[in-house]
């Protein structure tokens, strides 16, 4: 531990990366660690070291490494943590880090570092985190190359977070995102098995941005029918996946069941949705969970969809 810790403040950039990745094993390890470890690398001042590693005047790539880290420490309980984790250092690292050019290595993990952070941010408009960092999610779409999956995919999730707060949505629709985000959706609907959960991510984020049934219907009027039909399709093989706790088909991600059936909830007030949805056989598939094994929170998901597509049904 005290080596890693010493690593971090080495002159060399491999000694450092060294250090880095000792430390995030440290927060996700195949071993069991003991909160008590977790607290000395915290007290021993790692968060601290690993911010000024994110900072400019360091390599993308320890940038990147550095930006990672602190996002799985978000992960952790304990009072120390989360307090050294909302620190000004912290903010600037990431306003910094989600402006700068190398948007694919050091913005992407920025934003990563900042939704995992926001993850306990609720009704707090002032937030500063939300005030400096919200504001440059349209740039910072607007500047990827080739809409890179991994960038789109964490400032989604970080839109996901802080578009509960009304201020937010408006920023976020005057900033003019939306189109942008449709484009996206778009654009890796037709993608292989993993890209393709990137348009259901956007899809989401469109719905939570806008808020608005009658304006989400407008949106999604806009998309080809036929292109609607293969995204819906994604929603529902996302959301059956979440219901049987199984990965998506020919990937390793595994859909949690109360974001998916969330964002499900959220599609189908939108008429357009909600008749895509039904013609697209989510019926069948909720009757098919319905009679297998699944857990309570599974089976009240099922519900919660069947309720809502009522005034259809």
């Amino acid at each position: 531990m005290k080596t890693a810790i010493k690593k971090l403040s080495s002159k060399s950039q491999d000694e450092i990366l060294e250090g880095i990745e000792e430390m995030f094993d440290l927060m996700f390890s195949d071993r069991k660690i003991k909160k008590s470890e977790q607290d000395m690398a915290f007290q021993g001042g790692a968060i601290d070291l690993l911010s000024k590693l994110a900072l400019p005047g360091n390599s993308s790539l320890v940038r990147n490494r550095a930006f990672n880290t602190l996002g799985t420490m978000c992960f952790s309980n304990t009072p120390i943590a989360k307090a050294q984790l909302s620190s000004q250092e912290i903010l600037d690292a990431i306003v910094l880090g989600i402006s700068d050019p190398d948007t694919e290595i050091v913005g992407e993990r920025a934003f990563y570092l900042a939704s995992n952070l926001s993850a306990d941010i609720h009704d707090q408009d002032s937030h500063p985190m939300i005030q400096l960092v919200a504001p440059k999610i349209c740039d910072f779409i607007t500047s990827l190359h080739h809409y890179d999956s991994h960038c789109v995919l964490s400032a989604s999730s970080f839109i996901h977070k802080v578009s509960t707060m009304k201020q937010i949505r408006k920023k976020l629709l005057d900033s003019g995102i939306v189109p942008h985000l449709l484009n996206i959706m778009i654009h890796y609907a037709y993608s292989d098995a993993h890209d393709s959960w990137i348009s259901s991510s956007c899809l989401l984020a469109i719905s939570k941005i806008q808020d608005d049934p009658k304006k989400s219907q407008e949106t999604f009027s806009k998309i080809p029918k036929e292109t609607f039909e293969v995204i819906i399709a994604l929603e529902i093989r996302s959301f059956k996946c979440a219901i049987m706790k199984i990965a998506i088909p020919e990937t390793v991600i595994f859909p949690d069941i109360g974001h998916t059936g969330a964002g499900m909830l959220e599609l189908i007030r939108a008429e357009v949705a909600r008749v895509a949805l039904i013609e697209g056989g989510i019926l069948d598939v909720i009757r098919d969970c319905l009679q297998k094994k699944i857990g309570e929170k599974e089976k009240n998901a099922c519900l919660h969809i069947l309720w809502a597509l009522m005034p259809v049904v």
